[in-house]
């Protein structure tokens, strides 16, 4: 098996931002899509996050050639139960599927998922692709989990086949969601015991899925304009590739979404 689909890099938010971000979306559990230009201003504590998260991708995951090409993240926070799963599903514009029926899948130049609580079940990788899907013989032969750890950072290819299996992991105060006479009970007034996400697709446009009518106000271009999000205060710890300098692997691996040579 090659190097994972996937760069992981813990640590990656200061603890304070945290606490933070966590204030701000005690009373939003569950966010629509919303747009953040690369050069937009941030206007509160989670804006800042996000630019920040967006900053590190742009310089130390994508290849310089992919990164210059992003114009913006749609980005999004979940909050589940702890035992709950996520649907598995491809990383599209659904906004634009929604608009234009029957139109080839569009999908982001890269996906990352960040922990802002570590509770929770895995983020879960296959390789099983779109057009995969359309063979009913084609199966996944190989799989990633990234376990939740708050401020753990994880970006993988957005073309793969993923999700959350709450069950993968056991937490012997959490009953299976699935039994409706033992519900996965939490208390709701501890955000620490939900599994909170904050999740990123990068384009080269925006996404029409943050045009959608109930959509947040996106963060667009400023006046003036602000100079490129700058990565800082981050340490790796664990490397599905190898950072800095990973270009031509990430390359590689992610066929650079036919926007660059791999030779």
């Amino acid at each position: 098996m090659g190097p994972a689909p996937m760069v992981t890099i813990e640590e990656a938010l200061d603890p304070a931002d945290l606490q933070k971000v966590l204030k701000l979306i005690k009373d939003e559990r569950s966010m629509v899509e919303r747009w953040m230009d690369v050069r937009a201003k941030p206007l509160d504590h989670l804006d800042k996050m996000v630019q920040k998260l967006m900053a590190i991708d742009l310089q130390e995951v994508l290849p310089p050639a992919i990164a210059a090409r992003v114009a913006g993240v749609s980005w999004r926070v979940n909050v589940y139960p702890p035992c709950e799963d996520h649907g598995f599903h491809f990383d599209t514009d659904e906004g634009l599927r929604n608009v234009i029926p029957g139109i080839p899948a569009i999908h982001p130049l890269l996906s990352t998922v960040t922990y802002l609580t570590s509770s929770g079940g895995p983020s879960v990788l296959f390789d099983y692709t779109w057009d995969d899907a359309d063979n009913h013989d084609t199966l996944p032969k190989s799989g990633w989990i990234s376990m939740p750890l708050k401020g753990k950072h994880t970006a993988f290819d957005p073309r793969l086949y993923h999700g959350v299996l709450g069950a993968l992991r056991y937490t012997k105060n959490y009953t299976s969601s699935r039994s409706p006479d033992r519900p996965c009970k939490v208390d709701d007034d501890s955000l620490e015991e939900l599994r909170i996400v904050l999740g990123l697709c990068f384009y080269e446009t925006r996404a029409a899925e943050t045009f959608e009518k109930d959509a947040l106000p996106a963060n667009e271009w400023p006046a003036p304009r602000g100079a490129p999000p700058q990565a800082s205060g981050f340490r790796h710890q664990q490397r599905a590739l190898s950072l800095p300098g990973a270009s031509h692997q990430l390359c590689q691996q992610l066929h650079c979404f036919h926007l660059c040579s791999c030779s």
